[in-house]
């Protein structure tokens, strides 16, 4: 058995990553807010950064760990890189997800409000919204984005029960999935987390 020494946090670990090469683990937790990154070649701690305020997401953007997105609970999203916080932006609303699309650079973050924010990171600006269909009466915003590699399909999971999914290149809803809400229990769940399979 293997063990990752220093693997933990004072407090509580709110996300946890792998790169994309597989060779390094990177964490966001608290308290204090920081990220700590882990060597698994050497099956050790390899830094622990901290940050001015907790994060809610984040996602790796290189191949190993040495460019990341960090969405913060302060409605910032901080870009990090090997020497430390890059550049820093902030958001209309309080966010609640990223995902990223590889393919034209476009980095959605899903928010507390109707409009899912695109944040192009080839041309450094913000494009326009994709504006959702949210009940008003059942929620208010979208809990998770995700993007499929394979096909360019962006899903939203939303607070009043139902995904929405959208093409990347037509830049349009597609689709809309309810789901069913028959039983009592039922009644006012929300969409907390979407995903795709590998093909």
């Amino acid at each position: 058995i293997e063990l990752v020494q220093d693997f933990e946090f004072s407090e509580a670990s709110n996300k946890i990553k792998v790169s994309p090469d597989g060779n390094f683990i990177m964490a966001t937790g608290t308290y204090k807010p920081q990220i700590h990154v882990y060597d698994l070649e050497n099956s050790s701690l390899k830094f622990a950064r901290h940050t001015d305020t907790e994060n809610v997401d984040f996602e790796i953007l290189s191949n190993d760990w040495t460019k990341s997105v960090h969405l913060q609970n302060d409605r910032s999203i901080e870009f990090q890189n090997k020497g430390g916080m890059h550049y820093k932006t902030r958001i209309p609303k309080f966010g609640r997800n990223l995902a990223y699309n590889s393919v034209n650079c476009d980095l959605y973050i899903s928010a507390s409000g109707n409009e899912l924010y695109r944040l192009n990171l080839d041309q450094g600006r913000y494009l326009n919204p994709f504006v959702l269909d949210i009940d008003p009466e059942k929620g208010s915003g979208a809990n998770h984005v995700s993007f499929n590699n394979v096909n360019g399909l962006i899903s939203v999971g939303l607070e009043d029960g139902t995904v929405e999914f959208w093409d990347s290149r037509a830049k349009s809803k597609i689709a809309k999935l309810s789901l069913p809400s028959s039983n009592a229990l039922t009644n006012n769940f929300q969409i907390t987390t979407t995903a795709f399979k590998n093909d």
